[in-house]
């Protein structure tokens, strides 16, 4: 545990550390683990506590069990992946489009800067179209990563609020 962290809260009012220690979906964890136990130490209202408490569990075992669903993690890497893929489709078009405009409105025909932005453009696509599969498995480790942090969280508050 932060023992500054726990020292700045401890000088915290009761209604701060209820700030800190709700539920709201975005909080750093280490605060609202310290603030639900200096209020329980302060005499807080239990009800409310656990309340509170219950919120958190249902919401991490909420992600947990989407992240560990067989085929969810693999689906939003896909389409991670894709809408990556588009994006750089989208500004290859674009850079064309406007080259190919710049190129015929213009007296002097310049092709080699319209073939250099060509090649450019289809390597980067070709880039990501080769390791499309790579970025597929970086993301579902990255997403294993994170579903053992959220069973992580779940047992740290399953052990350290008490009430």
């Amino acid at each position: 545990m932060n023992t500054t962290l726990k020292k700045s809260l401890e000088q915290e009012s009761t209604d701060e550390l209820f700030f800190y220690f709700r539920h709201d979906g975005a909080y750093n964890f280490e605060k609202k683990i310290i603030a639900g136990k200096l209020l329980k130490e302060r005499g807080f209202d239990r009800q409310i506590l656990q309340e509170e408490k219950q919120l958190c569990i249902e919401e991490l075992q909420a992600d947990l069990k989407e992240g560990e669903t067989p085929g969810l993690l693999f689906k939003k890497s896909q389409q991670e992946v894709f809408r990556k893929l588009l994006s750089w489709l989208v500004m290859f078009l674009l850079f064309m489009s406007i080259e190919i405009v710049v190129n015929v409105t213009q007296a002097e025909k310049d092709w080699e800067s319209m073939g250099i932005v060509f090649a450019i453009g289809l390597s980067l696509l070709a880039y990501s179209f080769f390791f499309y599969k790579k970025h597929i498995n970086k993301l579902m480790h990255e997403g294993a990563k994170n579903n053992e942090l959220l069973r992580l969280r779940l047992s740290y508050i399953q052990k350290e609020w008490d009430f």
